[in-house]
């Protein structure tokens, strides 16, 4: 997969109002090779690619996206506590393979503490978390094997955000000897990991919250819109 290339089409696609696609078909520029899932969030969480990993709404409300369209994302309220939030999407994933995850979000409460954009379940394969605990306007990754290699604050893996108000995009991309974050179409960290790494699976990924409840925060929960989640391997 020319992963640069596809970044950068996904990307410019905010500037591209869809009106002629089929609500159930993918996109013509996200990749079809590799493809495990695409989830457009267009009235529901079903799985547009065709192999038939139809996601499973816990918490979240249906709203306008990022073309002002009704009924074609997810709304995540922000409240850790009350009970499991998000959207789960099946997608089975081997740790020893390569992988892309990707999807748009747009943050409605850039104040709100410990937000979780993703996270893989079972928990500690990988996430993305934005004001992690103390780390104010920074946007952070998180990877493991079954046990995070990065975690807490001090994790190595950050970048600072910019315009809030707005959608943005981002993807992680996963080799067999790093890992890379993007975020609009831009490179923003790489993470170097070993043969050791390589190992496990995750069976799905949260979308808009923590996989599980993590004590004093619960579930991490993102305060925003998600929209358009893809994944390959």
């Amino acid at each position: 997969m020319k992963i640069a290339k596809y970044l950068k089409l996904l990307f410019a696609s905010q500037l591209i109002i869809i009106t002629a696609l089929c609500e159930a078909q993918v996109p013509s520029y996200v990749p079809k090779s590799g493809l495990v899932g695409w989830w457009p969030f267009s009235g529901n969480a079903g799985d547009s690619s065709g192999n038939g990993n139809h996601g499973t709404v816990i918490s979240a409300t249906i709203t306008t996206d990022r073309f002002s369209k009704s009924n074609s994302a997810y709304y995540v309220d922000g409240v850790n506590c009350s009970s499991p939030k998000g959207i789960s999407l099946p997608c089975n994933i081997l740790n020893s393979k390569s992988y892309t995850i990707s999807m748009w979000y747009l943050t409605t409460d850039s104040s709100k503490q410990i937000q979780t954009l993703f996270n893989s379940s079972p928990h500690q394969y990988v996430g993305v978390t934005y004001n992690y605990l103390g780390r104010g306007n920074y946007t952070q990754g998180h990877v493991g094997n079954g046990t995070w290699q990065n975690a807490g604050p001090s994790g190595s893996i950050y970048w600072r955000r910019y315009n809030l108000n707005n959608w943005h995009h981002f993807a992680i991309v996963k080799t067999l000897s790093e890992i890379l974050f993007y975020e609009d179409g831009i490179f923003k960290f790489s993470y170097s990991i070993s043969s050791t790494f390589n190992a496990g699976s995750f069976s799905s990924i949260v979308a808009g919250a923590s996989s599980i409840n993590g004590g004093v925060n619960c579930y991490e929960t993102f305060k925003g819109n998600v929209d358009d989640f893809g994944v390959w391997s």
